[in-house]
């Protein structure tokens, strides 16, 4: 399931070009904070950069701590590509919010 900004205009483009596959592009914002501690980040400072990018600081805003969070991710190998694709992103689900509405449309249906 690829949301605003994930899909449209963003990944849409990066898999068009052959710059990404679909294992590359992240789906839901759980995946930015679970990606970023396999990397080897603290919980706390991965979950700090998942809310910027929730919150849409990166792309509307240029939150000023969002540079400094992007010189901590280099040091620890995030590629370039991650960047591109987090900085263009509108909007991102949480997965529960996702089941919830699968599981309300199997009981409408």
């Amino acid at each position: 399931m690829y949301f605003l900004g994930g899909w449209l205009y963003n990944g849409e483009i990066l898999i068009k070009n052959g710059v990404a596959t679909l294992k590359h592009l992240t789906c839901f914002r759980d995946e930015i904070m679970i990606y970023l501690m396999h990397k080897g980040f603290d919980t706390k400072i991965a979950f700090k950069i998942m809310e910027v990018i929730y919150k849409l600081r990166v792309k509307n805003y240029k939150e000023p701590l969002w540079e400094e969070y992007k010189e901590i991710m280099k040091n620890y190998d995030i590629p370039n590509l991650y960047f591109y694709f987090l900085e263009r992103v509108n909007y991102m689900f949480p997965k529960a919010h996702v089941v919830s509405y699968v599981f309300n449309a199997f009981r409408i249906a």
